[in-house]
């Protein structure tokens, strides 16, 4: 997987970024400044203040991922401009999703259970995109834990993908709660659905049509997948 700076809407959620992530997860993170020195997680707020307002983001690839590593990245005007229109993009393309076939997948959660999406015809699948380590997924979890117990009783399956593996997954849960099917080394799914930022969250008809599609991480996030569901219930 190639580098990606993760920006996420972090221009709306730098400000408390370091709050969002629980105790365990950033002492379990180890965070390179641009000189190659190792900041202390508890003096990441202390480079915020000194960087200035949404300066401050992460990059990280699949390798550092594995190894807990995070470089922290401090944005020019001409880096916020790019992403800015990076975003854009990005949307676009998560856009154009809507009303065409979801891409197949088969994919095993963290109990070893197979999940395909060609056999939940029948049902509304919500799948929502994510990683350990990305604040905004952290942030939006309650939410989206609260809506899975809205449909409960409804033929609507929740699954979260993760290019996570199992191991990181189970240690993330180990500080979070997240009651979703865990789908882990999801790369390719990510691939096929357009997602190079996280979160992301799809609504899938019953015929296995994308209806809606949304970056995750906002304060109505809830509101927006319930009225999306319910309008293909």
């Amino acid at each position: 997987m190639k580098t990606t700076v993760l920006f996420l809407a972090c221009f709306l959620f730098v400000c408390g970024i370091s709050k969002q992530l629980s105790a365990q997860t950033r002492r379990n993170t180890k965070y390179i400044l641009p000189n190659g020195k190792v900041l202390p997680a508890d003096k990441l707020d202390s480079l915020r203040a000194a960087w200035g307002p949404g300066r401050l983001v992460f990059s990280h690839n699949a390798k550092d991922d594995r190894e807990g590593i995070m470089h922290l990245v401090k944005i020019t005007d001409e880096m916020a401009q790019k992403m800015q229109e990076a975003s854009a993009k990005r949307q676009q393309l998560l856009n154009d999703m809507v009303d065409k076939p979801a891409p197949g997948f088969t994919l095993l959660d963290i109990n070893g259970k197979k999940w395909s999406l060609k056999n939940l015809k029948g049902k509304v699948v919500v799948l929502n995109f994510w990683f350990v380590t990305c604040p905004p997924c952290i942030q939006e979890m309650p939410e989206l834990n609260g809506l899975t117990k809205d449909y409960q009783s409804k033929d609507v399956v929740f699954l979260a993908m993760t290019y996570n593996d199992k191991e990181k997954v189970t240690d993330f849960l180990e500080a979070h709660t997240f009651d979703y099917n865990l789908l882990v080394d999801s790369h390719d799914t990510d691939v096929a659905y357009n997602v190079t930022s996280w979160p992301v969250s799809f609504v899938i008809n019953k015929e296995g049509i994308i209806k809606f599609v949304t970056k995750g991480g906002q304060a109505t996030i809830r509101q927006q997948l319930t009225k999306a569901i319910d309008q293909v219930l």
